[in-house]
C-alpha cells in the first residue's frame, strides 16, 4: 500500500462529516494530488489544499460562500516548523479556529509516517525519527526502497531494530541500494552509489554520518573505477571508465593512451582490464538512457586531435584491417564506428578493395541471425551512422549485382546463337533475377530474389562502367552523413 492509498482508506471512514480536516506537515501527498481531488468529488467535498493562512482564508471565504458547498476537506500542508515558531520571513500557515469548531475529533486526521510504516510493514518497533522531516522526505521520496530494505532487516534480524538499523535503512533507499542493505556491498552497489546517488551520499553525510562514513571507507577500498568515487567527481569517473572501456576493444595499450588523449585523466587509468570487461555491461544495464548521454558526452569531448591520434595513428583506420576490426568489435562508440565504416566505403568504392576485409564488415553488419543479440551500439540512435550503412549496404549489393550482370553480358557474347535459348533468358531472369526490377527506392526493395546473407553474396567487384554507376549511387547516400560526421571531428 502507498501513501495515497493509505490516506483514501482513512478519509473513507470521514467522508460521511461535512467539515474534515487533514494535516500532512511532512508534506506526504503531493500539492495537486489527483486521487485526493477525486475523492471530493465523488462525496460533494470542496477541497481546500493550503499552506498559508492567505490562501486558505482566500479559498475557504470563497467555499462558505458558495450555496452549493456543502462539505469542505482542508488539506493543511504547512509544515511543523512553522506552526511551531512564527518568522519574518515566511508565510504564517493557516489559522481556522472557526473552521476548527466544526471539525469533530474523529474528523481530524494527522499523517504520521510512522504510523504508516508500522501499518505497512507490521513492524512496531519503527522510530519516531520516521516523523522528524529530515528522515520523513527522503523516506517518503524513496518509500518501496525503505519497505525493501526494511525486509532485508527483517530477513537478517527478525524482531530487532536498532537505531543505527533505521538509519541504515534510509540510507540504503537513498542511495538507490535498499536491495543491499544489511549485505556486502558488491560492484553494481558501486555503481548505483557513485552514479545515481552521489548527491544523496552528500546530504547524507551531515544526516548519518555513522551509516555513510563505513559506506565512503567501503568504496575507498574498493579496485578501480569505484574508489575514485569517494574523491573524485561522478562525471570524470565515468568518463574515465567509459573511455578506457572504448579504447580496450581495440588496443592493448589502452591505460597509456588515456592520459594522451584526456591529460586530466592521467591518475585514472589503472583500471584492471577483468573488471571493466564486467563492469561495462553492468553499469549499462543499470540505465541505458544516460549510458547513452554519458556516451555522448564522451565523444563530444574528443577533439580533432585526439580522433586523429586515436582512429589514424592507433587503430590505423585507414588500413583495412584497422577499420574492419573497428567495425566488428565496437560495442558503445557511434563515433568510432561511423568513422571506421566511412573509411571501408572509401575502400569499397576504390579500385582495388580489400575483399575478406569487405566481406568481414559485411557479416557484421548484415549478420544471417546465428551469431550474438544485439550489441549495445546497435540500439544508439544516430543518423549518421544510419546513412553510412544505407550507402555501404547500397554499394555492397550494387556491386555483387552489377558483377553477376557483367557476368551474364560476358556470357551472350561467347555463346552462339543458336544457344540463346527461350530457357537461357527464362533461368537468366527469373531464377537469377537479373536486371533487377524497377519502382523501388532502395536497392534491396528493387531485387526480386531473396536477400543472400553477406557470407553468401558475390565479392567479385565490378570495374570500368559498372563500378562508376556503383560509386555514383553509393557516394549519394553517403553525403548525407558526411556534414554530422564532420562536426562531430571539429
Amino acid at each position: 500500500m502507498d501513501l495515497q492509498s493509505w490516506t483514501l482508506a482513512k478519509l473513507e471512514t470521514v467522508k460521511d462529516y461535512p467539515r474534515v480536516l487533514v494535516q500532512d506537515s511532512l508534506r506526504l501527498l503531493p500539492e495537486a494530488d489527483s486521487m485526493i481531488h477525486g475523492f471530493g468529488r465523488e462525496n460533494g467535498f470542496a477541497v481546500i489544499v493550503a499552506s498559508t493562512n492567505l490562501v486558505f482564508r482566500e479559498l475557504y471565504e470563497r467555499a462558505s460562500a458558495d450555496s452549493d458547498t456543502k462539505k469542505i476537506l482542508l488539506i493543511d500542508r504547512a509544515p511543523i516548523r512553522r506552526r511551531i515558531g512564527q518568522s519574518l520571513t515566511k508565510a504564517p500557515p493557516p489559522f481556522y479556529p472557526d473552521f476548527l469548531m466544526q471539525v469533530p475529533p474523529e474528523a481530524r486526521i494527522d499523517l504520521d509516517l510512522r504510523q504508516f510504516l508500522r501499518e505497512t510493514t507490521g513492524d512496531p518497533n519503527w522510530p519516531v525519527e520516521a516523523n522528524d522531516p529530515r528522515y520523513a522526505r527522503l523516506i517518503a521520496k524513496h518509500l518501496d526502497g525503505v519497505l525493501r530494505a526494511h525486509q532485508n532487516l527483517s530477513a537478517a534480524r527478525p524482531g530487532q531494530f536498532t537505531d543505527h538499523d533505521f538509519k541504515t535503512i534510509v540510507a540504503f533507499a537513498a542511495l538507490g541500494i535498499a536491495e543491499s542493505a544489511f549485505k556486502k556491498l558488491d560492484a553494481e552497489d558501486y555503481w548505483r552509489i557513485g552514479l545515481i546517488g552521489h548527491e544523496a551520499l552528500e546530504e547524507l553525510d551531515a544526516l548519518t554520518p555513522e551509516v555513510t562514513g563505513p559506506i565512503r571507507d567501503e568504496l575507498a577500498k574498493a579496485p578501480a573505477p569505484f574508489c575514485w568515487f569517494a574523491d573524485q567527481d561522478a562525471e570524470t569517473v565515468v568518463r574515465a571508465f567509459y573511455l578506457s572501456a572504448i579504447l580496450a576493444q581495440h588496443v592493448s595499450n589502452w591505460s597509456l593512451l588515456l592520459a594522451n588523449i584526456d591529460p586530466a585523466l592521467k591518475a585514472l587509468s589503472n583500471i584492471k582490464p577483468d573488471i571493466l570487461a564486467r563492469a561495462a555491461p553492468q553499469l549499462v544495464e543499470i540505465d541505458r538512457r544516460q549510458a547513452e548521454r554519458d556516451l555522448d558526452a564522451v565523444e563530444q569531448s574528443l577533439d580533432r586531435q585526439a580522433i586523429q591520434f586515436l582512429l589514424l595513428d592507433q587503430m590505423k583506420l585507414a588500413e583495412p584491417a584497422g577499420f574492419a576490426a573497428a567495425v566488428e568489435k565496437e560495442h558503445y562508440s557511434t563515433l568510432i564506428r561511423s568513422l571506421a565504416l566511412l573509411m571501408a566505403l572509401d575502400n569499397l568504392l576504390s579500385a582495388t578493395p580489400a575483399r575478406d576485409e569487405q566481406a568481414r564488415i559485411a557479416r557484421a553488419l548484415f549478420p544471417d541471425g546465428s551469431g550474438a543479440g544485439a550489441r549495445f551500439i546497435d540500439g544508439r540512435a544516430s543518423i549518421t551512422w544510419s546513412h553510412l550503412k544505407e550507402a555501404y549496404e547500397l554499394a555492397y549489393d550494387l556491386g555483387s549485382i552489377l558483377a553477376e550482370v557483367a557476368g551474364l553480358i560476358k556470357t551472350l557474347k561467347v555463346t552462339k546463337i543458336e544457344h540463346l535459348t527461350f530457357k537461357f533468358f527464362r533461368e537468366a531472369w527469373n531464377e537469377k533475377r537479373m536486371p533487377p526490377s524497377s519502382g523501388s527506392t532502395s536497392i534491396t526493395g528493387r531485387m526480386r530474389r531473396p536477400r543472400k546473407s553477406a557470407a553468401a553474396r558475390s565479392t567479385t567487384w565490378p570495374t570500368g562502367e559498372a563500378r562508376s554507376s556503383t560509386i555514383v549511387f553509393a557516394k549519394a547516400a553517403a553525403n548525407r552523413s558526411l556534414v554530422g560526421l564532420r562536426m562531430r571531428s571539429q
